[in-house]
């Protein structure tokens, strides 16, 4: 099997990317730019880019109405800043009570010190048959954004990234795209579009596809290649690693259906199966 992956800092970097290559010679139909919103959840191309460049209001509504307050705990950690105030000899304010009594500790200090904070990186695979309709990608990837705020209200920072497995009978691809800092709070209106908007696989994965000239066409023209089955996964994971692709986790569509939010965010704190 041939594997082949690409990395992308950003959604913005990924259509980037994307829209400066050539389409592949003999292709065919590129179905990225069919037009109607029924199969893709947008009505053209352009709609789904400028949804993943300046934000997919309707998505981020339908994760709202799902998200849930649920605290869980973490034992991993990194170190972040955290801004605190004392009183000290010199600061940026005075503490009025302290120098009337002629304390030398009379004034407010703002120190920055740092605090453990626990961090994972995820790798969620937008992935499903053709048949499957638009309304079944939405609802994983918005069990997907639930289950990562839970993992971050519960003290856990996250890397998330979305992107494609895919295969065919000699090639395997993977594309990750960066949709979430771990060092940035969760911003759902940015994540929303790759996450719940099926357009992100059927307009600009399709994208991907059609204009990365490595793959072979005869293979990959005729349906965008098949989701990965269970073993499948596992070597796309090694895989991932020898090639330094860091992923603690990683989701697909179809598993992602057959879970909860909470049981996602259980595994991604280790305490689930």
């Amino acid at each position: 099997m041939n594997y082949l992956f690409e990395s992308f800092n950003s959604v913005a970097d990924f259509i980037a990317t994307i829209d400066g290559r050539q389409e592949k010679d003999n292709w065919g139909t590129f179905y990225s730019r069919e037009e109607g919103s029924r199969w893709t959840g947008t009505e053209s191309y352009e709609e789904a880019t400028k949804l993943a460049l300046y934000g997919d209001k309707e998505s981020a509504s339908k994760v709202t109405k799902s998200l849930k307050k649920i605290q869980a705990a973490s034992t991993n950690s990194e170190e972040r800043a955290q801004a605190k105030v004392r009183r000290s000899v010199v600061g940026s304010r005075p503490c009025v009570p302290a120098a009337v009594q002629g304390h030398p500790l009379s004034m407010y200090r703002r120190n920055t010190i740092k605090v453990k904070k626990p961090v994972v990186t995820v790798y969620y695979s937008v992935s499903l048959s053709g048949g499957e309709s638009a309304e079944r990608l939405a609802t994983a990837g918005a069990k997907m954004a639930q289950a990562i705020q839970t993992v971050e209200r519960s003290g856990v920072r996250v890397n998330l990234y979305a992107g494609n497995t895919s295969c065919t009978s000699s090639q395997s691809v993977g594309t990750f795209v960066r949709i979430k800092d771990s060092a940035k709070d969760f911003d759902l209106m940015r994540m929303a579009y790759p996450l719940v908007n099926p357009s992100f696989f059927r307009r600009h994965w399709f994208r991907w596809v059609e204009t990365k000239q490595e793959l072979i066409t005869s293979q990959w023209k005729g349906g965008y290649g098949r989701p990965l089955d269970r073993q499948e996964e596992k070597e796309t994971l090694e895989r991932m690693h020898e090639n330094l692709i860091k992923c603690d986790y990683l989701f697909t569509t179809g598993n992602v259906l057959n879970l909860t939010a909470d049981e996602i965010a259980e595994r991604i704190l280790g305490r689930g199966k």
